[in-house]
């Protein structure tokens, strides 16, 4: 069994109009569908159905992220998995979210929902479609970043599942990982874990073409009249070393927008490691404004159990 990718995340809003026109028509978003209480986006290069569903909730709140598999019979060693090690599990049936095949719901070690699958329809890509791209020109789902109490024992989960460590962080009184950087593509990283006493996401992240296009990002909201979203950024994190723009949608949601960093060739490489007063000083940010207070709070996960 192997994890292929990072497929979608899933976040709730409060108002499902509002938030059209935030994604759709400010950050460029492609619809793929709508239901009466669900949107369902993608980036202009994606392939699959969706990589962002939003869904009409009472607040801001992750409600999961997918991994897709590679192959169906992976599902159910995953069940196994997982029934192993008492984790509670729920099958989602074919179609119940539109675009899907059937898919394993579990919460992982870390306390966050996380959906398993294996198929997906397909969609056109805009990829050489340069003439219909707007606003953010969003590319594909880069990443999620969670915070969690328990950030060894999430590295160690998520190893279990092929996934590799490309950085970490040590505690700040050096009792194993402040958080940590893991990849399972050549990316940098395909999911982030950063200590918080409980379980929560920091962002989800979105590729976009170069480090002028994360600048083309703030022009584009504060000229559409959402300057006021930007929380963080622009700047460049030396960990990862990507440039980001950090925004809030308007129920609170926190998006990245993310480009450069580097690729990992040799899944076997040693990971980078950085001690908490270096990544304190220079490794959150290299260079630009500091993070505001507001940029460390957790946005809630939910519980399906």
């Amino acid at each position: 069994m192997s994890l292929v990718k990072i497929g979608h995340a899933e976040l709730g809003v409060r108002d499902l109009d509002e938030a059209a026109a935030f994604y759709i028509d400010v950050l460029g978003f492609v619809e793929t569908a709508r239901e009466a209480d669900r949107l369902y986006l993608r980036g202009v290069s994606d392939t699959d159905h969706h990589s962002l569903i939003l869904t009409r909730a009472e607040g801001p709140e992750l409600i999961h992220f997918g991994w897709r598999v590679d192959r169906p019979e992976a599902l159910r060693e995953l069940e196994q998995r997982f029934r192993r090690q008492g984790r509670p599990v729920r099958w989602v049936s074919a179609s119940e979210e539109q675009g899907q095949g059937e898919a394993l719901r579990v919460h992982d070690l870390c306390g966050h929902p996380v959906e398993f699958y294996y198929s997906m329809e397909r969609v056109e890509s805009l990829a050489r479609k340069a003439h219909l791209w707007r606003g953010a020109v969003p590319q594909w789902l880069d990443h999620v970043a969670l915070f969690t109490p328990h950030v060894d024992a999430g590295v160690t989960y998520y190893q279990a599942l092929g996934l590799h460590l490309s950085e970490y962080v040590d505690a700040e009184d050096g009792s194993g990982m402040f958080a940590a950087w893991l990849h399972r593509t050549s990316s940098s990283h395909d999911i982030a874990l950063v200590h918080k006493p409980q379980p929560g996401m920091q962002h989800v992240s979105f590729w976009v073409a170069n480090a002028l296009q994360v600048v083309h990002v703030a022009d584009v909201v504060a000229d559409a009249g959402w300057a006021a979203c930007i929380e963080f950024g622009p700047g460049r994190h030396k960990a990862t070393n990507s440039m980001f723009i950090y925004l809030r949608d308007p129920s609170g949601n926190r998006l990245e927008f993310y480009s450069e960093g580097y690729w990992i060739p040799d899944m076997d490489a040693p990971p980078i490691h950085w001690t908490f007063e270096d990544y304190k000083r220079e490794g959150r940010l290299s260079w630009g404004e500091r993070a505001p207070a507001s940029f460390f709070e957790p946005i809630p996960v939910r519980s399906w159990t």
